[in-house]
C-alpha cells in the first residue's frame, strides 16, 4: 500500500474545505510541500496518474495527497464527478512517501495515511467529517477555530486508525493475495520453466485451490496467462531485435524454434515470417490465447 508516514509539528490553517459537482474533471496538483487534502470522490470512472503510476477508480474513493507530489487526476469527456475536499497547511509538518508495510504499525510516532482506498466504511466516514468541517465555516455562528481542528484531527485519526487495521490484517487469507503474487511470478519468471504445482507448495495452498481462484479472478488460466505473456515478449523480441529462433525460444521460456513458431502461429494466427512481411512490427492480430 503507497502511502505516507506524517510527523505534525503545528496546528493545521485551512486552505479550502468545499463539496462541488464538475463535468470533465481535469485537475493537477498546485499545493505546497506543507499541504494536506483529504477528498471524496464519486464518478462512474476516474484515472489518477501520481508519480507516473496510474490508479483507475470507479465509484466513491478516498485520496489523500500531501505536499506537491506529482499528481494529475481526470475522467473522459461527458463523465461527471462529484468531490468533497479538505485542504490545510502547516508551518511544519514531517512527509515521509513511501510504501506502507505491517513494520510502520509498530511505531506510534507518526501518522499513517493511505493514498487512495475505495473502502466504503473509510469513504462515508472521511466524508461525513469532511461535510461537518465543511458547515462549521459556512455557518451564520461565530467561525470556532478549535472546533474546526478538533474535526481536522478526528479525519486524521481515523485514517490512520483504518490504515493501520488494514495493514494489519493477515493478507494470506486473501484470495487477491495469491491472485497479485502469481501475476507477478508470471510477468517476471515467464522465461523459467515454473510449475504452478510447485507455486501452490511455496504458497502452502492446495494447486486446485489455487488455480480456481487465479481463473475466476482474471478470466483466463495460469497457463494461459503464462502463454500470453510469452508470445508478446516473443512478438517483441522479433520485431525488435536481430536475436536468431532458437535465442528468443529460450528467451521466452520455450523449448526450441520448432515448439516456438508453432505457438506463434497459435496465438497470433499467423507465422513468424509472414508476421514480419505483413505488419512490420504492428499487431493486428487478436493476442489471445486459443484454448485446445
Amino acid at each position: 500500500m503507497y502511502g505516507y508516514k506524517i510527523n505534525i509539528k503545528s496546528l493545521p490553517q485551512t486552505l479550502f474545505a468545499c463539496s462541488t459537482t464538475v463535468d470533465n474533471y481535469n485537475w493537477k496538483n498546485n499545493n505546497k510541500k506543507n499541504t494536506i487534502e483529504f477528498s471524496i470522490f464519486k464518478s462512474k470512472a476516474n484515472t489518477m496518474i501520481i508519480n507516473n503510476e496510474k490508479y483507475i477508480n470507479e465509484g466513491t474513493f478516498f485520496s489523500c495527497i500531501i505536499g506537491s507530489e506529482d499528481v494529475r487526476g481526470f475522467c473522459d469527456s461527458g463523465v461527471q464527478m462529484e468531490i468533497t475536499t479538505l485542504a490545510v497547511q502547516f508551518d511544519e509538518i514531517g512527509v515521509t512517501p513511501c510504501e506502507l508495510s505491517i513494520d510502520e504499525t509498530f511505531s506510534n510516532s507518526y501518522f499513517l495515511l493511505p493514498l487512495i482506498s475505495d473502502d466504503p466504511s473509510l469513504t462515508q466516514e472521511v466524508l461525513r467529517l469532511i461535510n461537518k468541517y465543511i458547515n462549521l465555516n459556512v455557518s451564520d455562528t461565530s467561525y470556532d477555530s478549535a472546533l474546526c481542528t478538533s474535526v481536522w484531527f478526528n479525519i486524521l485519526y481515523h485514517i490512520d486508525k483504518f490504515t493501520r487495521e488494514l495493514l494489519s490484517k493477515p493478507k494470506r487469507n486473501s484470495d487477491n493475495y495469491y491472485v497479485k503474487k502469481l501475476d507477478y511470478i508470471i510477468n517476471n519468471r515467464f522465461n523459467e520453466n515454473i510449475s504452478l504445482t510447485k507455486i501452490a507448495e511455496d504458497f502452502g495452498v492446495s494447486m486446485s485451490y489455487l488455480s480456481s481462484t487465479y481463473s475466476q479472478a482474471t478470466g483466463q488460466s495460469f497457463k494461459e496467462a503464462i502463454f500470453s505473456v510469452r508470445m508478446k515478449k516473443a512478438k517483441e523480441l522479433v520485431t525488435t531485435t536481430s536475436l536468431s529462433y532458437s535465442d528468443i525460444a529460450a528467451s521466452v521460456g520455450l523449448c526450441d524454434e520448432t515448439y516456438l513458431k508453432k505457438c506463434f502461429k497459435k496465438f497470433f494466427g499467423v507465422s513468424i515470417s509472414n508476421f514480419k512481411k505483413i505488419n512490420k512490427g504492428l499487431t493486428l492480430y487478436h493476442e489471445k490465447p486459443t484454448r485446445n
